[in-house]
């Protein structure tokens, strides 16, 4: 089974994406719903683009995540 890694768009968070994790997840695949640096609640909108991005490769880092399908919704 495949690994998927959910990615959220600017001012929301992974649990959005959660609706749409949880088929996946019945039809037996992994699936992540990370939620990129600056857009937790209480986080600093700070945050720019690179920053952004590279919480996302340290999550993948993190989880020892490797061969993942990376699906990002804006």
């Amino acid at each position: 089974m495949a690994t998927y890694v959910l990615v959220h768009g600017a001012w929301h968070t992974g649990k959005e994406l959660e609706p749409t994790a949880a088929p996946i997840r019945a039809a037996g695949h992994q699936v992540h719903t990370p939620t990129i640096a600056g857009n937790a609640p209480g986080d600093a909108k700070t945050v720019g683009l690179e920053d952004a991005i590279k919480s996302i490769a340290d999550y993948l880092s993190r989880n020892n995540l490797r061969d993942v399908v990376l699906v990002q919704r804006g």
